[in-house]
């Protein structure tokens, strides 16, 4: 299946996938909010281990208020569980930061592990499904280090423990597995190709465009041969799709919805696609 993705050589990651990522933080445009929780994140100790370990993880602090603000989160250390049949020790690589933590998080109590899917390397094992040096994705959330079990279930689909596909690509990061080959990167490729069925000289416009989501579907149209248009909530937003090759894109909250599709777009649109799920312009 990732062979698909060779045919995307020239889709440049978002910079909602990018942040998620030690090494790639200076690419990060100025406009998220968030950036100091991330940072937090980035300056984790990520340590070599034993069976028994220190952990450290982010646990919510206060509920919510509109943009997530560092004191919503406490970092606290824990010790790891010795391992029990069937058990992993992991130690984590990658976390995801994602927008649908926003919702899924009213649901958390001060106290509980803030949710996110990993990349982690298995570092001690009592599991033939899973052995020590095992690079594997699973949803245990925001935690250096965290005890699995290799039955363990989780309600998100993409969040299930399983081992990276031996197919992807070495010269790829892991980490990739979170982003433009993970969750975001198949709802973009295959909401495109085969829920809109997008084919060259077609229109497609992309709400929410700056997104890990649509800044991959603009992409990956354009490579289909498509008219793309988006549009976002700042300039810089905007400036930064133009950069990525949109035809055009506009700030829905300064410009006219109706007026710019009119305008740039006269004949009608062939694809919408829509991140927002909702009302996002008057």
């Amino acid at each position: 299946m990732y062979a698909k993705w060779f045919t995307l050589q020239r889709v440049r990651v978002t910079n909602a996938v990018q942040v998620r990522y030690q090494d790639t933080r200076e690419n990060v445009p100025k406009y998220y909010p968030d950036l100091r929780i991330k940072e937090r994140l980035r300056r984790l100790c990520w340590t070599s281990s034993s069976t028994m370990v220190k952990a450290k993880k982010f646990v919510i602090a206060a509920k919510f208020d509109g943009l997530p603000k560092v004191s919503d989160f406490q970092l606290v250390e824990e010790d790891t569980p010795e391992l029990k049949n069937g058990d992993l020790l992991c130690e984590t690589l990658f976390i995801s930061v994602d927008p649908y933590m926003r919702i899924f998080g009213r649901s958390l109590k001060e106290g509980d592990t803030m949710i996110g899917e990993v990349v982690s390397r298995v570092i001690e094992s009592k599991s033939k499904k899973y052995p020590v040096g095992t690079t594997v994705l699973a949803g245990y959330g925001w935690r250096t280090h965290a005890v699995v079990h290799e039955d363990d279930k989780h309600p998100l689909p993409t969040a299930q423990l399983r081992a990276v596909p031996a197919d992807f690509p070495k010269e790829l990061s892991p980490g990739l597995l979170l982003g433009v080959t993970g969750m975001p990167g198949m709802t973009a490729y295959f909401g495109l190709i085969d829920v809109c069925q997008a084919k060259a000289g077609e229109t497609v416009f992309v709400n929410a465009a700056a997104g890990a989501v649509g800044s991959l579907v603009g992409q990956i149209a354009k490579i289909k041969g498509c008219k793309v248009i988006g549009c976002a909530g700042t300039d810089d937003k905007v400036t930064w799709l133009r950069d990525l090759g949109f035809d055009y894109v506009f700030n829905y909250k300064t410009k006219s919805l109706s007026e710019e599709l009119k305008k740039v777009a006269p004949e009608g649109i062939d694809c919408y696609f829509d991140n927002v799920c909702m009302q996002f312009a008057t």
